[in-house]
């Protein structure tokens, strides 16, 4: 049967009959004497499509199309989004919400080392692994881009000049010993590691505006979900299964 649906003449066929009960509706309710319903469009090329959808609805065509059902509770959901007002938050509010989501703000400690690097480039891999090679650190290494020490660089920023996972070998380097050779993405290093900088949760005032649109966010996202169930609690909802109901 949903084969034949999707056959052409078939369609061609319904789309007719829909069309003919139509007609004649109007007609017998303009022989009975009934109001005529009025549609009001911004051009008459709108007209049709009005008075089709009107009788798609009529007809129930909309209650067994996924494709319909789908768009409709789309811009359902569209609608209850726009209803939505969320008042700005209070400083009171804004310190509660830090104080209950202190790890989202929390910022990573920065790394304080000096270096020695040896160039693979310009000695290759083993060339640079071999000057590495000893009981100290010798100073006679090659120029790097960012110069002999790296101050208050998050860990982010040390992977990205020195390569993937550098910054984790500097922070398992004990503090204020050298150590080496540490391979980077450019060539070998020997490393001493200073004091960590301070890293943790930042004051209110700097991540206030964040704070805000958090907050702001977590309050709407509630909101919909209370007046979602607030629409659900309109109906008695029954899950129907192929065994009948749960």
């Amino acid at each position: 049967m949903r084969r034949a649906l999707h056959e052409p003449f078939l369609q061609f066929a319904l789309i007719g009959a829909a069309l003919f009960g139509l007609n004649a509706l109007g007609q017998r309710r303009q022989a009975a004497g009934d109001e005529v319903e009025i549609i009001e469009v911004s051009s008459p090329a709108r007209a049709l499509d009005v008075a089709l959808y009107r009788a798609a609805k009529a007809q129930g065509l909309d209650e067994g199309d996924p494709v319909i059902q789908a768009r409709l509770v789309a811009r359902m959901r569209a609608v209850m989004e726009a209803t939505v007002r969320v008042e700005a938050p209070d400083e009171a509010a804004l310190d509660a919400w830090l104080k209950a989501h202190p790890a989202r703000y929390r910022r990573p400690d920065r790394l304080n080392f000096e270096h020695r690097f040896f160039d693979a480039t310009r000695r290759g891999w083993i060339g640079a692994l071999l000057a590495a090679l000893s009981p100290s650190p010798p100073e006679a290494d090659d120029p790097f881009p960012l110069g002999r020490r790296a101050r208050n660089r998050v860990a982010a920023e040390i992977d990205h000049h020195f390569g993937a996972g550098f910054s984790a070998a500097v922070l398992a380097c004990p503090e204020g010993r050298w150590v080496g050779p540490v391979l980077g993405a450019r060539g070998v290093h020997w490393v001493r590691r200073g004091p960590l900088g301070p890293g943790g949760v930042p004051p209110r005032a700097v991540i206030e505006a964040q704070l805000r649109a958090d907050w702001r966010a977590a309050r709407r996202e509630a909101a919909l979900r209370a007046a979602e169930r607030a629409l659900l609690d309109q109906y008695e909802v029954r899950v129907v299964t192929k065994d009948g109901l749960e």
